[in-house]
Formats: C-alpha cells, structure tokens, sequence
C-alpha cells in the first residue's frame, strides 16, 4: 500500500469561497489526461465489456473478489486501510455512502460495531451479503442524499460518538474519467462534515478521493489536516491501479470548535489554495499515484485494442499474507 503522510496544519485553515466556473487546477498532468482521453475512445471502439476485461487483465489483484464471498471490492480496502487507523474489537464505526456493503462486510470480519448509511432511490445500488448484526440508517430526508440539504441536516443531527467514519461514495463517471475529481469532490465535501459531527475525539476519518489535481481538493485536505492530529492519501494495494481513487486516512481528531464548513442553507463551493503550506503542497504534488495509474491505463488501452498483452503478475496471494485474517 502506498502511504503518503501529509504534514499537520498548524495554521489558520484555507478560506471558503463560492466558485463560478470550472474548478482551478494545481497540479496538471498532460500525459495522464491523453491516456484518459484514449480510454474514453478504446471503450467507444471495442465496448465497456471489453473495457473490463483489459483492467482486470493488469488488474495484480483483479482475483481476490473471487477468492472469498464479497459485497464488492471494498471489502479488501477497508481491511487494508484499518490496519492504519489502529481498529480495535468493540469499537463503533460509521460507513457512508456504503453499498453494496464491503466496508460493513470488512468490519463484521473486524469485529466492530457497524453502521451504515447509503443513498436509497429506486435506482441506487442495493445493500447485499450484509452481516445480521449492525445498524442501517433509515428514514432520512431525499433517500439519504448527502447532496441534498435536508438529509445534510438530518444526518449531521443524529449520528453521534463514532470511533471510526469512513466515506467511500462516488457519482458514477464511467464515461467522463477526466472529471471525475470535480464531480466528486461536493460529495466529498459532505462526507467530511457528517464525519466531523459524527466522531469522538481522537477517532479516525477515511475518504475517498479522487486524483487530487484540484485546488478544491487541495484544500479539503488542507482542512482534514486542521482537524487530525495525522493525514495521509493511501492506494490500497486492492485499489485498481487504473482508478484515481486515493483516500484520505486522517487520525487523532480534534474537534476545533468552528462553525461548519456546509450548512443546510447550501455548503461553499470551494476554497482558496492552499499555497502558504509548502509541506502539504510538496505532498500533494507527489506523482507516485499518477504514475502508476498512467501505466495502468496505458496498458489496459493496449490490450483492449490488441496491440500487446501485458504481462501481470497475480499478487492476490501476496496480499492474503499480508492482510489476511
């Protein structure tokens, strides 16, 4: 798993503006945005069915979902993020924006007491395999909507005394990779304010986030950093290499007493750069995870269009030996 530890903010936190327009960029990566573009034009060409084929062919770890009856994938990341956040038996955790349930899957296996929230419309992705003994929460405003205000209000009013968040909600982008930071990055946002209500001092927080090429995002981080004693941005090894996902692993919460950063009346768009931090700025613009995803795409184009096979070395029993329980 690559970790990258992101220095505590000590300093006043970024300031909240409204943003009109497209977000600003802070870190620009034209070979990463040619290769995102390529994909968009090989799934056009050769359809999504061959699209995933190729991924899980580069995909080092695209065969532990079938090595033990999962939800889904996330069941392998929060086991390997856990082992971070120093989990202990008994101790109560908070999962938004959860379905299908790997997370919660992963937390029964943890022995923790689980809760989760998820996004409830006739047309979001069920709950399934999920173990008998936790907490769903129910009957909130909008079907759970964290975009919507009035479940905003209702969650970050109910949810209370948590040792661990995490957050692992995503809008589906499958046909626009390139923005898939800032289309995530309001959820993202109010994921970090229901966790911020949510959390006893000293729990821990893990988000999902994506690319972190943004000045919006850049600042999110920069506010997490403010509120944890400890952040890093983490790749799961079970984390698809071809995928921006990063999360945010933050320790050691210390809630500072300030108003929130998103109300019910409508959260801010954004905020300023956070250019006075020169420690945090020199982490985020680290380029490990954009490399290893430039050479993950890059070979998955390749092998969709027939121009190589990839040689791939299956590391699924490396991680069971690592991770496995």
């Amino acid at each position: 798993m690559l970790v990258l530890p992101i220095a505590r903010s000590e300093g006043a936190p970024p300031a909240w503006v409204v943003e009109e327009g497209a977000p600003r960029v802070c870190i620009r990566d034209d070979f990463l945005a040619r290769a995102k573009e390529r994909c968009g034009e090989v799934k056009a060409c050769h359809g999504d069915a061959a699209w995933r084929t190729a991924v899980n062919y580069v995909d080092p770890c695209a065969q532990l979902p079938t090595q033990r009856r999962v939800a889904s994938r996330a069941y392998f990341k929060w086991v390997e993020l856990s082992s971070l956040v120093d989990v202990r038996p008994g101790q109560r955790v908070l999962h938004l924006c959860e379905a299908p349930g790997g997370f919660a899957q992963a937390s029964h296996d943890l022995k923790l007491h689980w809760t989760a929230h998820s996004l409830h419309t006739p047309t979001s992705i069920r709950f399934r395999r999920l173990p008998p003994d936790g907490l769903l929460v129910r009957h909130v405003p909008a079907g759970g909507d964290l975009l919507d205000d009035a479940a905003l209000a209702h969650l970050t009013s109910t949810l209370r005394g948590y040792d661990h968040v995490t957050a692992d909600g995503s809008l589906d982008f499958e046909q626009d990779h390139a923005n898939a930071e800032a289309c995530n990055f309001a959820l993202a946002l109010r994921e970090a304010v229901v966790a911020r209500r949510a959390l006893a001092p000293g729990g821990s927080f893990t988000l999902k986030l994506f690319d972190v090429t943004l000045e919006c995002t850049w600042g999110l981080v920069q506010m997490l950093a403010h509120w944890f004693d400890r952040v890093s941005l983490c790749k799961p090894q079970s984390s698809r290499a071809s995928n921006g996902e990063v999360y945010a692993v933050c320790t050691g919460f210390r809630d500072t007493g300030e108003a929130d950063v998103a109300t019910p009346t409508g959260p801010v768009a954004s905020f300023g750069a956070p250019t006075s931090d020169a420690a945090l700025c020199a982490a985020l613009a680290d380029a490990r995870f954009r490399r290893s995803q430039l050479a993950a795409l890059t070979a998955a184009c390749d092998v969709c269009s027939g121009k190589r096979l990839v040689a791939c070395t299956d590391a699924s029993e490396e991680w069971w030996a690592t991770y496995g329980h």
